[in-house]
């Protein structure tokens, strides 16, 4: 075993990658490859997932914007940081500039220049818009969740969840007449105005709770 400090995870670098796939028609060839079929059921083993997420990190470290403290934030997120077994893609939350496309060349571009950078590893680019990027990376599907770096550390927990977690964080916030918008990636007063956090420990203290480790979000 392996301590991977770009990643935070212990990877094992002598393990085979396995796929698990289930599916109606087993013999399909199709069956194989994520993403084709809709009625087939992917699944990855984590160590499978860490694997193709360490090759695509640096690529991601590239385009990203910084904290004020220098962090890059770009971080894991989904059922592969709640540490689950076999994972069905890759959760991965991101801010990068947004200034638009008419104010600079297409090529200088982050968000063009990250989508080139992917294409140009053989990623297989199935959706791409400002909120949301879709791709197939390795045969695995990865989604990026893009966010302000002000709003980096909610849509954290939004996109680590799990479903039922984040339907107890909004349940909390009415508690305290606050309203988490999972979707914005922020929450908000009675008056509409943000609250700004800048660590899930905040999110978790601005309602309420203790904060609570990504596989506890069950």
């Amino acid at each position: 075993m392996t301590w991977n400090k770009s990643l935070g995870f212990l990877v094992n670098i002598r393990f085979t990658p396995e796929v698990i796939v289930k599916s109606d028609s087993p013999s399909d060839p199709q069956a194989a490859l994520p993403g084709v079929m809709d009625h087939v059921d992917v699944s990855f083993t984590r160590a499978r997932a860490i694997l193709v997420a360490s090759r695509l990190k640096p690529i991601l470290l590239k385009h990203c914007l910084r904290s004020p403290s220098g962090k890059p934030l770009c971080q894991l997120a989904g059922s592969l940081r709640r540490r689950a077994r076999h994972v069905h893609d890759i959760d991965i939350v991101v801010s990068i500039s947004r200034t638009p496309d008419d104010l600079m060349a297409p090529e200088q571009n982050p968000r063009s220049c990250l989508r080139e950078a992917i294409i140009a590893r053989e990623g297989e680019i199935v959706s791409w818009g400002p909120d949301h990027a879709r791709f197939i990376f390795e045969e695995v599907p990865v989604d990026i969740y893009f966010t302000k770096p002000s709003r980096f550390a909610v849509a954290l927990v939004v996109a680590t969840g799990s479903v039922h977690h984040l339907r107890k964080l909004d349940l909390r916030a009415r508690e305290r007449k606050l309203r988490l918008q999972p979707e914005n990636h922020l929450i908000q007063r009675q008056d509409q105005s943000e609250i700004l956090m800048r660590s899930e420990d905040e999110v978790y203290s601005i309602l309420g709770m203790p904060y609570q480790s990504p596989q506890m979000r069950a």
